[in-house]
């Protein structure tokens, strides 16, 4: 039996925190929720496809994002 995998795009690791809770932003503490599930590498480039405009999403505040996001 195999599991279902989850949707993968860019971005989706911190997107689908901003999408529960009805936003179409991330913020920070979307970022640091991510960096809690799953990896820094892959939560690293989400946010920078966010950043970047990659995605449908936008960013709070995009320089402590990234930071939170390079700091892990």
């Amino acid at each position: 039996m195999r599991l279902a995998k989850a949707k993968r795009y860019a971005g989706w690791t911190v997107c689908e925190i901003a999408k529960r809770k009805k936003r179409t932003y991330i913020t920070p503490e979307d970022v640091a929720g991510a960096l809690k599930k799953h990896g820094l590498t892959k939560v690293r480039a989400d946010v920078l496809a966010v950043i970047g405009k990659q995605t449908r999403y936008g960013c709070e505040d995009a320089s402590l994002c990234a930071f939170v996001a390079w700091d892990g």
